[in-house]
């Protein structure tokens, strides 16, 4: 019984892990695009100045 439990603690130690992976990856892409678009409004205003 207890092998089963701890075949079952690493399973969701695993999934936690694979959900801090999709985490990072999602904050990572919005973090992106945020910087993306920073730098191509900078640069349309630094050709307007």
């Amino acid at each position: 019984m207890e092998m089963v439990k701890s075949k079952d603690s690493k399973t969701q130690e695993e999934q936690k892990h694979e959900s801090v992976k999709g985490t990072m990856f999602s904050v990572g892409v919005v973090g992106a695009v945020i910087f993306i678009t920073y730098v191509v409004l900078f640069g349309l205003y630094m050709a307007r100045v």
